[in-house]
């Protein structure tokens, strides 16, 4: 099976606005990194929560076992995204469509 090369596909814009470039793959280019920042604040303030919440405790059995599910689920979720970064920039190594590459 053959998969073509990437195809460039325009995006019309507003006047005035401009988001990474005129085709798709510009366009992830610019919010694939936001959102990855994004990821690793909101992990940030869930690992702060949960240690917060971990020191609270005072040995309570239902606080802690909150606090470590939402570490576990702070942590799980970053790997997620982190993960999908990480197919993303694969696939385009695969099939050389330059989606994903740093500026």
């Amino acid at each position: 099976m053959i998969f073509p090369v990437a195809l460039p596909i325009t995006l019309p814009q507003p006047p005035g606005f401009k988001l990474g470039g005129e085709t798709v793959g510009g366009v992830i280019n610019q919010i694939v990194p936001l959102i990855l920042t994004f990821a690793g604040f909101v992990l940030l303030i869930m690992l702060m929560i949960s240690g917060y919440q971990l020191m609270v405790s005072r040995g309570d059995p239902k606080a802690l076992e909150g606090a470590k599910g939402r570490l576990i689920f702070a942590l799980i979720g970053f790997l997620i995204i982190f993960g999908a970064y990480w197919i993303l920039v694969i696939i385009q190594d695969l099939f050389k469509l330059g989606v994903a590459q740093p500026q």
